[in-house]
């Protein structure tokens, strides 16, 4: 398939020398959609209320409440699930919209699909529990990660999510701007995935002091597992839910 450069390039060549012949298409897709917004045969009969309704229902019946977020694993952010979710807080004050927003929040940023170090979200969990990433980052995760996170923050002033906005922030000015924003971060170091990201347990022993040991999720077997479900031995941060 063509790549961004190559379609940039085509656009640039057809607008260049084939203009008339572009414009001509444009006016008859314009004419298209106007004959179908003044057809008589078009439904105006949306029902927006029941849409928003249907929507918030089928969040609630999918919502993990152990863990927060939608469904099983592979577990996404779906940040946009969120958002939605606090704008019904904010126009029907339903306690329970907030609720699953809060609880998906909180335990997203202080598990492991949340880069505990160097700040931003990873494309999804492979379980359930948000320990264990695919170690890939998304630009748009980001962005929609601070759009939630800031929105939680005008609705509950709770510092963890001012604090979470402000790291993912500068990760992205760090390590995803160079001039133009990445789109992606690839989830392989080395030929090998998370390998940036990954401890052994006596690496970090001589790093950290006991107390913070205790503070996350650390075993001396690791907590990281394969694509096979087999333990590695590797330590990926995931902080006690408390």
């Amino acid at each position: 398939m063509p790549g961004l450069i190559e379609i940039c390039d085509s656009v640039m060549e057809l607008w260049q020398h084939r203009r008339s012949e572009l414009l001509k298409n444009a006016d008859s897709v314009i004419g298209a959609i106007e004959n179908y917004e003044n057809s008589e045969n078009k439904s105006n009969d949306y029902d927006i209320k029941s849409l928003i309704e249907n929507a918030y229902k089928s969040l609630s019946k999918n919502f993990d409440s152990e863990s927060g977020g939608f469904g099983s694993s592979p577990k996404f952010p779906s940040f946009q699930n969120l958002i939605f979710l606090m704008q019904y807080y904010k126009k029907y004050h339903d306690e329970n919209a907030l609720n699953m927003v809060e609880k998906t929040l909180r335990n997203m940023r202080l598990g492991g699909i949340y880069d505990q170090i160097g700040g931003g979200f990873h494309r999804y969990s492979t379980d359930s529990i948000w320990r264990i990433p695919h170690f890939e980052k998304m630009a748009y995760d980001q962005a929609l990660a601070i759009s939630a996170y800031s929105f939680a923050y005008s609705l509950t002033k709770r510092d963890l999510y001012k604090n979470t906005v402000d790291e993912i922030f500068n990760f992205v000015k760090s390590d995803m701007f160079n001039g133009a924003f990445l789109t992606a971060i690839d989830a392989d170091s080395e030929n090998e995935e998370g390998k940036y990201y990954l401890w052994d347990y006596t690496e970090l022993k001589n790093l950290v002091d006991e107390d913070f040991m205790k503070t996350v999720d650390v075993l001396p077997q690791g907590n990281f597992y394969d694509a096979y479900s087999r333990p590695t031995g590797k330590i990926s941060f995931t902080f006690h839910r408390i």
